[in-house]
């Protein structure tokens, strides 16, 4: 789930590294618990919050997770699009539709700002 340089913000569908006590089923849950083990718990909000980092997990039709998006400090989204460039969006709906899904989950850990600059 998590890319192979352990940063959870960094999700590669293609290169899967689970933390230990992850859950192993391709699911929203697993994702959501695997957050967890880093300190992210549901938001009910998109917007900006100071001092917490967020992600969002689109899902497909079939319910199975397809792509993920994170808040930068200045509340723009930013994502990967496969072997592609990293984009900035404006708003999780930008990328909303029959390829990526729908936004389903909103995650959020709180963060310093020393932390938040490495990422």
């Amino acid at each position: 789930m998590i890319n192979s340089g352990g940063n959870p913000l960094s999700i590669d569908f293609g290169n899967f590294y689970r933390p230990p006590g992850a859950p192993t089923a391709y699911a929203l849950a697993s994702f959501t618990q695997a957050f967890a083990l880093y300190g992210y718990e549901a938001s009910d909000t998109d917007s900006l919050e100071s001092g917490f980092e967020k992600v969002a997990i689109y899902v497909g039709s079939d319910g199975l997770p397809t792509h993920m998006a994170r808040q930068l400090e200045s509340g723009v989204w930013t994502s990967k699009l496969g072997e592609w460039e990293d984009i900035e969006h404006g708003t999780l709906t930008a990328l909303e539709g029959e390829y990526y899904g729908t936004v389903t989950q909103i995650l959020k850990v709180r963060v310093s700002a020393e932390s938040r600059d490495k990422v």
